[in-house]
């Protein structure tokens, strides 16, 4: 699968789909053990996966280590995150065997 879009550090890769000053939309390609940088959501947010895979997520509270949870993801079944007032901290990596595609719908 060729990827398209911006090179993050280590490999990753990203495409901002679409952005305002009320959202942006950014889709996500992560080979086998990629990824994403670790992000401060400020707000709540949806992902939609394109493919399926396996990921783990590590998400921290005020910059302490609060989870490691895998999540099965199925393509075209989207999921929601909410986020306290005080954010989240979040990593995901691909922790399957095939590449994942995701897009995140998130405040700006």
């Amino acid at each position: 699968m060729a990827r398209r879009g911006k090179r993050a550090s280590k490999g990753r890769f990203f495409e901002v789909l679409l952005q305002s000053r009320e959202f942006k939309i950014v889709r996500w390609t992560l080979l086998p053990g990629e990824s994403t940088p670790s992000t401060l959501h400020k707000s709540s947010f949806a992902v939609m996966p394109r493919t399926d895979g396996t990921i783990e997520r590590v998400t921290r509270l005020k910059g302490r280590r609060r989870s490691v949870a895998r999540q099965r993801l199925t393509a075209g079944k989207p999921y929601f995150r909410a986020v306290p007032a005080e954010g989240l901290r979040q990593e995901v990596r691909n922790v399957g065997t095939s590449v994942i595609v995701f897009e995140k719908l998130s405040g700006p």
